[in-house]
């Protein structure tokens, strides 16, 4: 059976189909219209989809996707983003992301940032940007980070950040330790992530496993924070206090 799903939809023409079903039902015209098929191929490919249990067809004779259908859309679409950007996950460490955690799909959720000046400074905007708190994952500091973070502190927003253990932190943070600050260190950094309530920002490992800042992905769609915000507590937890 799953020899022959995967048969029916390696055809370019059945996929856009179920696309086009997947937002409302659609009836058999519409299918033609938008494949730019002839009826009769259109009822061909129509018929397939529904064999493997992809489409259903309702009584008024439309079309719609079904929950499976639903559910290979979107292995299609993280299988279309991850070989898009081939190159970028064969030279990049995405085995830090435990198991369970499904990357790619929440990539796809967010605007990929190419350039190390582009990336630097949206991680500033979104640290500039915060009014209740700062997350973050470092292994580093810049003085405009240090920067940001100081003048954040100050307003009352929250920073937490976990840094590479052994490395020492900047005087600036010990000198605001009154403030709403908290530290935990870890061996190794995973990859870097800054967020604040409304937007966060990835990078991750690339050669020599030293963060990559030329690439970022940042995004403020709800799934996406939601993940990031799971995937911080898990790292948050298993870090160890450091005191200010």
């Amino acid at each position: 059976m799953s020899h022959s799903i995967m048969f029916e939809l390696s055809h370019r023409a059945r996929i856009g189909m179920m696309r086009l079903a997947s937002g409302r039902p659609v009836r058999h015209r519409d299918m033609v219209l938008g494949s730019g098929l002839a009826p009769s191929e259109v009822t061909r490919h129509v018929g397939r989809l529904l064999d493997i249990g992809v489409l259903k067809k309702n009584r008024d004779g439309s079309f719609e996707i079904t929950r499976f259908g639903k559910l290979i859309l979107e292995r299609l679409d993280s299988l279309e983003y991850t070989v898009s950007n081939s190159q970028y996950f064969e030279r990049h460490d995405m085995e830090m992301i435990p198991p369970g955690f499904d990357a790619v799909s929440m990539l796809q959720r967010t605007e990929k940032i190419e350039g190390a000046m582009d990336v630097f400074n949206a991680i500033l905007r979104v640290n500039i940007g915060a009014h209740h708190f700062i997350n973050s994952i470092q292994a580093e500091f810049s003085d405009a980070l240090i920067l940001a973070h100081v003048e954040k502190l100050r307003s009352g927003v929250e920073l937490n950040m976990l840094v590479k253990g052994g490395k020492r932190l900047p005087t600036e943070y010990m000198d605001n330790r009154a403030a709403a600050i908290s530290v935990r260190a870890a061996e190794t950094i995973p990859y870097f992530y800054t967020a604040n309530e409304s937007e966060a920002l990835v990078c991750f490992n690339g050669p020599g496993n030293k963060i990559d800042y030329s690439v970022g992905f940042r995004s403020s769609d709800p799934a996406f924070l939601e993940w990031c915000d799971v995937l911080f507590d898990r790292y948050w937890m298993r870090g160890r206090n450091v005191a200010l």
